[in-house]
C-alpha cells in the first residue's frame, strides 16, 4: 500500500471557500439542534400524558404556553461563540470579495463603468416601474409607528438586526458612566430564552448566499468614496503648472480633452493660452474646508480585526478542526493583505505602535532673520 497524495484545496477561488464555509455552517447549525430545547407541541403534550408523570406534563404544558426555546446559560455562552467564530469568517470572505471587485475596478475601467452602468440601470428601471401605477397615500407617522409594534408583536423569529461587515470607528467618544451595584453570580445550569440564538444561527445560510451581492454593494460604496481612478478619461500628472503645483501628485489631468489638452499643454507662462489653463484649473479643482482637509474621509471597508496579523485569539481556539482553523487564519491574511493592495487597509493596532516621544526632544533653534 502507498499514501496517496491529497489533494490541493484551491482557496483562491471563491466558489471553493463558499463551499467550505457552507460545510461549517452545518456544523454550527447541527450543533445547535443538539443544545437548544424547542418549545413542545401539542403532540408531545398528548404523549406524555399517557404514561408520563404528572409534574412533566405539567412542564410541558407551561414550556407550550411559553411557545419559547430554551437552553443550559452555560451551553448558551458557548454556542454563541461557535457563532460568531463563523459571522466572522463571513465577514472575512465578504470582505475578500468586495477588495476583489475593487482591485478590478481600479486595474480595468471598462470594468469600472459596467459596475456602476449596472446599478444605474436597475435604478431606472426600478423609478420608472412606480410612475406607471397609481401612488398610495402618504402613512403618518403615528400610524406607521402602529404598524411597526404590530409587526414586532406578531413575528415569528427574535429580532436581531441586521447583520453589519465592517466595524464602526469609535474616537473620542464617552461611554455613559453606571452606578455601581451588586449583582450575584447567575446559575450556569439554569435554562435561559434561545430565541437570540435560534434567530442567528437562521441567518447564517441567507448571509452565505447573499454574498456577493454584500460584496457588490460594499465595493461600489468604497469605489464612490474613494475615487482612485476616472472610469471616463485615462489620468496624467500636470505639467506646465508652476513649481508650487508641478510636483503635486493630486494634481491631474485629461489625456487629450478638457483644459489640459495638448494645446495648452505646451503654454508658455504669461501667454493667453497659459493664462487660460491657470483659470480653468481654478474653476475645475474643488474647494474644500481646511477641517475636511486635516480629517482623512472615513474607510467604507474597515474592519478592526485586521489591524493585527492573525484572528482573534478566543474565535481562533473556539474550534479544535484544523482545517477550520487554516481557512479562518487564511481568510483573514488574504481579505487583510488585498484591502492593503487597493488602499483600504485598517493601519496598524494602535497598541502595537511605538510611543512618540517629540515630546521629550529638545527646542529648535530660533530662527533669526534679517530685516534690513
Amino acid at each position: 500500500m502507498h499514501d496517496a497524495l491529497a489533494l490541493r484545496i484551491n482557496k483562491n477561488s471563491p466558489a471553493v471557500m463558499a463551499a467550505r464555509l457552507a460545510g461549517y455552517l452545518s456544523g454550527v447549525q447541527s450543533m445547535g439542534e443538539r443544545l437548544i430545547e424547542p418549545a413542545p407541541t401539542q403532540r408531545d403534550i398528548r404523549e406524555a400524558e399517557r404514561d408520563a408523570h404528572p409534574e412533566h406534563v405539567r412542564h410541558l404544558k407551561l414550556r407550550f404556553a411559553e411557545g419559547i426555546p430554551r437552553i443550559i446559560s452555560l451551553q448558551s455562552v458557548d454556542l454563541l461563540t461557535h457563532i460568531r467564530r463563523v459571522e466572522y469568517q463571513l465577514r472575512c470572505f465578504i470582505l475578500w470579495l468586495a477588495a476583489i471587485l475593487v482591485e478590478k475596478a481600479q486595474n480595468n475601467l471598462d470594468f469600472h463603468r459596467s459596475l456602476f452602468r449596472d446599478s444605474q440601470e436597475t435604478a431606472q428601471a426600478q423609478g420608472v416601474e412606480p410612475q406607471a401605477k397609481n401612488q398610495p397615500e402618504q402613512i403618518s407617522d403615528l400610524v406607521w409607528k402602529q404598524e411597526l409594534e404590530m409587526r414586532r408583536l406578531t413575528a415569528k423569529t427574535y429580532p436581531i438586526g441586521g447583520f453589519s461587515i465592517i466595524t464602526p470607528v469609535i474616537d473620542g467618544k464617552r461611554r455613559a458612566r453606571r452606578s455601581r451595584m451588586r449583582h450575584l453570580t447567575p446559575d450556569s445550569s439554569r435554562m435561559v430564552d434561545a430565541s437570540y440564538l435560534v434567530a442567528r444561527l437562521a441567518r447564517l445560510p441567507r448571509i452565505l448566499a447573499r454574498a456577493d451581492q454584500m460584496a457588490e454593494r460594499m465595493a461600489k460604496r468604497a469605489l464612490s468614496c474613494h475615487p482612485v481612478r476616472n472610469a471616463e478619461h485615462s489620468l496624467e500628472p500636470v505639467s506646465g503648472l508652476p513649481k508650487a503645483n508641478g510636483n503635486n501628485p493630486k494634481m491631474l489631468r485629461f489625456a487629450d480633452t478638457g483644459p489640459y489638452s495638448r494645446s495648452h499643454r505646451h503654454a508658455g507662462p504669461g501667454s493667453a493660452a497659459h493664462h487660460s489653463m491657470l483659470r480653468s484649473i481654478r474653476d475645475d479643482i474643488p474647494t474644500i474646508s481646511v477641517s475636511l482637509a486635516r480629517t482623512p474621509p472615513p474607510n467604507p471597508l474597515y474592519f478592526e480585526p485586521f489591524t493585527r496579523a492573525v484572528p482573534p485569539d478566543k474565535l481562533w481556539n473556539s474550534t479544535e478542526d484544523d482545517e477550520e482553523r487554516g481557512d479562518m487564519t487564511w481568510l483573514h491574511f488574504i481579505a487583510s493583505d488585498i484591502l492593503q493592495r487597493t488602499g483600504f487597509a485598517p493601519g496598524p493596532d494602535a497598541g502595537s505602535c511605538l510611543p512618540d516621544f517629540s515630546r521629550f526632544e529638545p527646542a529648535k533653534p530660533p530662527q533669526v532673520r534679517c530685516t534690513i
